[in-house]
């Protein structure tokens, strides 16, 4: 199971970088603190990395290059282009504005009316609240939820965790919705109701 995780994480790290966005390094550091959390991490960091037959690198190399990386890509982004060193969100969002995405789009009434539905509309408002809880819950109930489970079936035990999460992240978001994003939004309003006078 969590050879699956470590691949596709890995290529989840390795898209980000190709498309020149710096969510690669947050992943990494989600993907060693879930490895922290869920494979026995600090032991086998202890034994080290293995090389060859018993040749083993100490793991602080490892992370000691990863850091080193960052900070020389940091560096590089900096030099390369000095005009974005403060303006990163323009920089990487441009990528994604290419081709007329994202810019001077114009939806036809068709549309507008089907994204006006209620549900929809419902559903825009609680969207971060789907966001934050989805994530973890799949790490929390879903991962462990499909380890527990022994069926005959590999599509079964999937679909059952994806309905577990569904439900559960559906019945969470909306909790944190009303116990989180509701009273910021109150407090927001009477902390700035002087900027609108």
């Amino acid at each position: 199971m969590w050879r699956y995780v470590l691949e596709g994480a890995f290529f989840f790290i390795v898209i980000t970088w190709w498309v020149q966005s710096r969510a690669w390094y947050p992943i990494t550091g989600l993907l060693l603190a879930d490895m922290a959390a869920n494979m026995d991490f600090k032991a086998k960091a202890q034994r080290g990395i293995k090389i060859w037959q018993s040749i083993r690198c100490p793991s602080y190399f490892a992370f000691a290059a990863i850091l080193v990386a960052e900070l020389v890509l940091q560096y590089l982004w900096a030099a390369w282009r000095p005009e974005y060193r403060h303006d990163e969100l323009v920089a990487h969002g441009r990528l994604y504005y290419t081709g007329g995405l994202n810019e001077d789009f114009d939806t036809s009434d068709m549309i507008q009316w089907a994204l006006a539905n209620p549900l929809f509309v419902y559903l825009g408002r609680q969207s971060l609240s789907w966001f934050l809880v989805q994530s973890i819950l799949i790490y929390t109930i879903g991962i462990r939820l499909i380890e527990a489970l022994h069926m005959a079936s590999e599509v079964a035990a999937t679909a059952a965790c994806f309905f577990v999460v569904l439900v559960t992240t559906a019945v969470g978001s909306g909790d944190f919705y009303r116990a989180v994003e509701v009273p910021s939004h109150v407090l927001s309003y009477v902390a700035f109701d002087w900027i609108r006078d």
